[in-house]
């Protein structure tokens, strides 16, 4: 299996993870896990920009291009079902959940961008 595939996979299974866990899982559900609901979205986009930055690169996008399209696009993706959220039953609009999906954007891809630069420069 090539890098390109599997993180086109992980991207994928991360997209899915995201909208399931923001459409489909109780609230009441996620605090079970003990975890604060911004710093569970903060992971999770952690994790999806990192794979999909991943995959940027492995499809030889330059640094500049793919830093601005992980930023812009995940975070287009965090607004959207944000949105959506505001007409979902037991869900609401919450700003302070986009900052949260940012963060983790920036953290994944500044992260990956480090991990790149030390182990294969």
């Amino acid at each position: 299996m090539n890098k390109s595939f599997f993180f086109l996979v992980a991207s994928v299974l991360f997209f899915i993870f995201i909208i399931v866990g923001s459409f489909f899982i109780p609230v009441s559900k996620l605090s079970v896990l003990s975890l604060n609901d911004k710093m569970l979205h903060g992971i999770a986009y952690f994790f999806f920009a990192l794979f999909f930055y991943a995959l940027l690169s492995a499809w030889n996008i330059s640094h500049v291009k793919n830093f601005f399209i992980t930023i812009v696009l995940l975070n287009s993706v965090g607004f959207i079902i944000e949105c959506i959220q505001h007409f979902v039953k037991h869900r609401s609009f919450d700003l302070y959940d986009l900052y949260a999906n940012f963060i983790g954007v920036l953290a994944g891809t500044v992260f990956y961008m480090i991990i790149k630069f030390i182990f294969f420069h």
